[in-house]
């Protein structure tokens, strides 16, 4: 099984949100349809721009024309995802065409698919599950492979299913799902008032902060 340590938890998380990974290692047991009925309602009810919920997901199980199609489509370093039981394409509607109002480009499409994505994959998570969203493939050729049509555009592939045994993938494919997870820490990306400026909650802006409140005997651990 995939033995991976949480997330650190400081400050505390929603287990589901310090738990995910995108983990490469899946099982041959299939994932029910039960499972993907509760994962895509997780997605149903996510925030989208003037309510147009643009997504849309094409389910391809393995062993089926369609998930070979979509595999084949994959790029040579996803070539793990083509063990995986269930192959999803996300793409998005690109327009926003409301009855009696003019049809207008939703900007905002891409980000739509995003937040319904990560309420999939957060649930995912929370039942047990490993979602893989991935970039490397051929848009047109997954696009053609599951007939996306009209006014839509493909987003990512989604490799989906219970977690399998590690020491089955390739040895360096292996040492990315042993490796810790990385993440920038929030100073780089969480600004206040203006850009590049630090918020006080964050990471050294935060220890600088509780240091000088605490006074230097106290911040250094000096008895």
């Amino acid at each position: 099984m995939n033995d991976v340590p949480d997330a650190p938890l400081s400050p505390p998380l929603v287990q589901a949100i310090a738990s995910r990974r995108s983990l490469r290692a899946f099982s041959d047991r299939p994932v029910s349809d039960q499972l993907l009925r509760t994962l895509f309602e997780a997605a149903r009810w996510a925030p989208s721009s003037g309510n147009g919920q643009p997504w849309r997901f094409v389910v391809t199980r393995r062993g089926s024309e369609a998930h070979g199609r979509l595999a084949a489509a994959l790029r040579s370093g996803n070539a793990w995802a083509t063990e995986a039981p269930v192959l999803i394409l996300a793409a998005v509607k690109t327009v926003h065409d409301s009855p009696g109002k003019p049809v207008r480009a939703n900007r905002r499409a891409l980000l739509d698919l995003g937040l319904g994505l990560q309420n999939l994959l957060l649930q995912a998570a929370a039942e047990g599950l490993i979602g893989h969203p991935m970039a490397g493939f051929d848009d047109e050729e997954a696009g053609r492979a599951v007939g996306v049509e009209g006014d839509h555009q493909v987003g990512v592939l989604l490799a989906l299913g219970h977690p399998g045994d590690p020491s089955t993938l390739d040895p360096k494919v292996r040492a990315k799902d042993e490796s810790e997870p990385r993440r920038v820490p929030q100073e780089a990306f969480v600004f206040l008032d203006a850009w590049g400026v630090a918020a006080p909650w964050t990471g050294d802006a935060a220890a600088s902060s509780r240091a000088s409140e605490e006074g230097p005997d106290e911040a250094s651990g000096a008895s």
